[in-house]
């Protein structure tokens, strides 16, 4: 977890959606969106809206890309940094200095991630980098963490997983992994159903040795 997720991605479907004339709450993106597969949560909202064709599907997965990387391209380095979660870089700092492998798992396509990415000069800390096109099946199945887990060479078991959507701490339980739970979308009670080790509201202060023996 880098990003405040819903920072990033909230208004760039709201954009979309608002193109469509479909309300698109912050509410609406925790709930349904956030950490789930484009190509599945897509069908979902617009047939909640009678407005489902496989081709609007299709066009609306075509553009999302771009409107996405536009918004990208458009943030300015200031309000970039706003919506990096609070000590994560020294969070990742500590991990890679520490002699731990890392994976770093998205939902989004690698063009469109690769942007901050770039832009933070964080692609050396990870040993894997893993992105949509990678897995078949999206959050809550477990393909996308196991398949890191066999790239870093390590069993499920001895992984642990920082996520901020239900669906990622699904997926990640689902394979077996251990789960942190990070509240960046204040969506507290959301999270604890899910019943993670630990959740916590950022990585300020928070050591790699409260995780490892």
């Amino acid at each position: 977890m880098i990003f405040s997720t819903p920072k990033i991605s909230y208004p760039i479907w709201k954009k979309i959606f608002d193109g469509l004339g479909i309300e698109f709450s912050e509410e609406i993106y925790r709930k349904k969106f956030q950490g789930a597969r484009t190509s599945e949560k897509v069908p979902r909202i617009l047939k909640e809206h009678s407005k489902y064709s496989e081709e609007l599907v299709e066009k609306i997965l075509e553009d999302r890309e771009n409107v996405k990387r536009e918004v990208l391209n458009d943030i300015e380095n200031k309000d970039f940094e706003d919506m990096i979660i609070p000590g994560s870089i020294d969070f990742l700092k500590q991990v890679k200095d520490g002699g731990l492998k890392m994976t770093l798992v998205t939902s989004s396509v690698k063009e469109t991630a690769m942007v901050p990415i770039k832009r933070l000069g964080i692609e050396d800390f990870f040993d894997v980098l893993l992105f949509a096109g990678d897995v078949k099946k999206g959050k809550p199945d477990p393909e996308a963490f196991l398949l890191a887990a066999k790239k870093m060479g390590v069993e499920p078991k001895s992984c642990i997983v920082f996520e901020d959507a239900v669906n990622g701490l699904k997926a990640a339980k689902n394979a077996g992994m251990r789960v942190v739970a990070v509240n960046s979308s204040n969506n507290y009670e959301d999270l604890k159903r899910e019943n993670p080790e630990r959740i916590i509201n950022n990585f300020e202060n928070i050591n790699l040795g409260d995780f490892i023996e």
